[in-house]
């Protein structure tokens, strides 16, 4: 496709029709996450996995398989970020994955490897969240969800809070 760099003001996006990558300090609006070579359909996997959350009432974030050239791609409407009516960014809001809210760097984020355990996780939620009761509820139907679905690459980097005005909440899946 044809490929454009747009300035304004003091943020800059670079632009291959349809897709955009920030630059500088631009918010992005979605997270596109190549297949590896290794892990053929994974893509495709994954936004079906995805979709069936949403579908049975999970709160998930909103994702599906593209190709973009020949590579295919996971891409993800990012949560944490607040737009206006016009669709341009207003803010990022701030989230912290589990690994990061107890102290673990990001190569422990597997419980085998030294990283944190569900009794730490749900202890955490307990502790931390502003509606625990909502929140342990949340991350027990993920439990059960990846392992109804196979989901054998479950870590503590797959689960956030999102900080809103003065709530700590569970992000979506």
């Amino acid at each position: 496709g044809s490929s454009e760099v747009a300035r304004r003001g003091r943020f800059q996006v670079w632009r291959c029709d349809p897709v955009g990558i920030a630059a500088g300090d631009t918010a992005s609006t979605h997270i596109i996450k190549p297949e590896p070579l290794r892990f053929p359909g994974l893509a495709e996997n994954e936004a079906w996995c995805m979709a069936l959350a949403r579908r049975i009432g999970l709160d998930a974030a909103e994702a599906w398989a593209e190709r973009i050239g020949n590579v295919p791609c996971l891409i993800s409407k990012r949560y944490d970020r607040l737009q206006g009516a016009s669709g341009e960014i207003v803010r990022r809001l701030h989230q912290e994955d589990f690994c990061q809210a107890l102290g673990y760097p990001s190569s422990r984020k597997y419980q085998q490897e030294g990283g944190p355990s569900l009794h730490e996780c749900f202890q955490m939620i307990r502790e931390c969240s502003t509606t625990p009761v909502l929140d342990i509820r949340h991350m027990l139907d993920a439990v059960i969800f990846a392992a109804l679905t196979g989901n054998a690459d479950a870590h503590g980097k797959n689960h956030s809070f999102l900080y809103a005005q003065d709530t700590r909440r569970m992000a979506p899946l």
